[in-house]
């Protein structure tokens, strides 16, 4: 990849297959085509989970990575602190900023539109790309921008009189429908936001999230109005998800423990086992993963 970012909004862009001298950035700002010239700056981040690791270190401690050290292979050059990355970097291996470049769209290029097969045109909201439908109204949001225009409208929200409205809920169809990812052309998760919101809405876990007309409106007065003792969604699910790997874990552990100091008695050629400890087993699984 050939990064460059904004310097008003830093939307990151990849020139690979940009020829021009400049485009104009979804917020309006002209951005130059011209990849930063390189820093020499220690590697200070792991390039795959973000995580700080120490100067020297050959892993990362955390997600277990190689660090990558040899500068033939760094071609990437961070657009923010201009440090050498390797190729396919997920973070900066010095600032630590995550690598979500956005494609350079132009009018022959806008992507189709996963409710109604329409063309969407990019626009901006609070300095945010999203592609919005000028049929359905719907609106495609990149990977990691709906939390960013969550978390804007509700801080535009705390400075008014007035209270959201939060009587929408997503119609029960009479046909549930996947639809397509435009990006990957793959179906999509249809799931509730923040899983008890009630808004039923499109993701790509890889690409973006699909949300119909007046999905967003109510996803803010959701998140305006939900308790702030719960956190933030997005980091509630990430750290459930953590705490259900490591019960997973901690289950299995235990029960191939039990297993493996349980006898085992054989008749003949078949081998019977103790179903008491069997029937134990089950309602041990249950627990875990009710």
């Amino acid at each position: 990849m050939r990064l460059v970012s904004c310097a008003r909004c830093h939307t990151q862009f990849d020139l690979s297959r940009f020829h021009g001298a400049g485009f104009d950035c979804y917020c309006g700002a002209r951005v130059q085509s011209q990849v930063p010239q390189y820093q020499e700056v220690p590697v200070e981040r792991c390039s795959s989970c973000g995580a700080s690791i120490g100067q020297d270190a050959a892993e990362c401690p955390f997600c277990r990575s190689a660090v990558v050290t040899d500068e033939r292979r760094r071609s990437l050059i961070c657009p923010d602190c201009c440090a050498r990355n390797v190729d396919g970097a997920r973070f900066c291996n010095h600032c630590g900023v995550p690598f979500r470049p956005q494609p350079i769209w132009d009018e022959g290029d806008r992507i189709p539109c996963p409710g109604c097969s329409g063309k969407t045109r990019p626009r901006s909201i609070s300095e945010i790309l999203v592609h919005e439908c000028g049929q359905c109204e719907g609106l495609w949001v990149p990977l990691g921008s709906l939390e960013k225009l969550v978390r804007k409208a509700c801080h535009a929200l705390s400075n008014q009189d007035e209270s959201p409205d939060c009587s929408f809920r997503t119609p029960f169809p009479r046909m549930v429908i996947y639809r397509k990812c435009p990006v990957c052309k793959k179906h999509m998760e249809r799931t509730n936001y923040d899983h008890r919101s009630g808004v039923i809405i499109d993701r790509c876990h890889a690409d973006g999230t699909f949300l119909d007309v007046d999905e967003l409106q109510a996803i803010v007065a959701y998140a305006y109005t939900r308790d702030p003792e719960q956190g933030d969604p997005y980091e509630d699910m990430l750290g459930k998800e953590r705490m259900r790997a490591e019960s997973r874990s901690a289950a299995h552990l235990r029960i191939m423990k039990k297993q493996s100091a349980e006898p085992r008695t054989l008749t003949g050629q078949a081998t019977s086992f103790d179903f008491s400890s069997i029937g134990n087993l089950l309602d041990h699984l249950i627990d875990h993963f009710r």
